[in-house]
């Protein structure tokens, strides 16, 4: 279902990190983990958006507040947003940067993680950024 942020036509074209070859080998989230977490720390969204699920959603803090897909293009603008709020685990206030920072080794359930406020998933065999949780 099209957004304000997507449409039929972007949705539909190939986009960097919509779709992946299945390799013979399944990717380990460690491995995955090691570069994505180097791509974010430098802030190289390129890289980020190759290991990004499209169209990619995002969600407010709460459990009602309405979800969002973007696209390539959108990912990009608010990618920045997503590293400098505030993760909400402790009392302090800690920007997503500084958690991913001293996330060296997050834990994995199946096929599914979560790291403060993203959210990763394997799929064909694949670790992909999926979702996030980002205040407007």
């Amino acid at each position: 279902m099209p957004t304000a942020c997507s449409s039929p036509e972007t949705e539909s074209k190939s986009e960097p990190g919509s779709a992946r070859p299945n390799d013979a080998a399944e990717q380990s989230f460690v491995d995955f983990w090691q570069d994505f977490r180097s791509a974010a720390l430098e802030n190289d969204v390129a890289r980020v958006l190759s290991m990004t699920q499209l169209p990619f959603v995002t969600q407010g803090a709460l459990d009602s507040d309405p979800s969002t897909t973007h696209d390539a293009g959108s990912f990009r603008l608010i990618f920045p947003k997503l590293l400098q709020q505030d993760v909400g685990l402790s009392a302090q206030p800690e920007p997503m940067l500084e958690y991913l920072r001293r996330s060296t080794a997050p834990s994995v359930e199946g096929e599914q993680a979560r790291v403060g406020q993203f959210r990763f998933a394997k799929i064909k065999g694949r670790w992909q950024l999926v979702s996030a949780y980002l205040e407007e």
